[in-house]
């Protein structure tokens, strides 16, 4: 299951908390546009795809290290691949600062080139994980919407507890 993504006023940072297991963002008006939150919101939900519940990444890696980069390539590629998938137009400003991001993590693995090929297969299967997700809540929205879903335990089940997914990120 996904992880709960959380914002709130008095956040300064976006954050994935392995140990609470949680998403952590500030207020979606802090943020210069709606697509950097929502860039911002998949990287920091792609981290959570490595939760042993999930895809199973190494989490607790020291800053600076070569697993901490290695993990911010996976997020970074993530958030980029989603919003492909989801058709978003990232814009030159944000597609910059994309670049930026990644140069800055492909710079530490520079003595190995192979990192980046094995970041981009796990930023591929975290993607993949974040669409099936948001596909599933969708689906279960479509279904409500249309009364389909009759029985109050199956709603309670399946309903997320929190905003979990990237179709309640999107909205303003």
């Amino acid at each position: 299951s996904a992880c709960p993504v959380i914002e709130q006023l008095d956040e300064t940072e976006a954050y994935y908390s392995p140990a609470r297991d949680e998403v952590h963002l500030p207020m979606r008006n802090r943020f210069y546009s709606s697509t950097e939150f929502l860039a911002t919101a998949i990287h920091e939900m792609s981290h959570s795809t490595g939760h042993p519940s999930r895809l199973n990444r190494p989490q607790k890696n020291v800053f600076g290290s070569k697993e901490y980069a290695k993990e911010e390539l996976i997020a970074e590629l993530s958030s980029v691949f989603v919003q492909a998938d989801l058709g978003i137009d990232i814009g030159a400003k944000q597609l910059s600062n994309h670049a930026a991001y990644l140069q800055n993590w492909i710079g530490a693995l520079k003595e190995n080139p192979n990192v980046l090929f094995q970041a981009s297969s796990d930023a591929s299967r975290a993607s993949d994980f974040l669409m099936e997700q948001y596909q599933k809540s969708f689906i279960m929205e479509q279904k409500k919407e249309n009364g389909m879903v009759q029985n109050a335990d199956e709603q309670k089940e399946e309903k997320p507890k929190k905003r979990k997914f990237v179709s309640h990120l999107t909205e303003n």
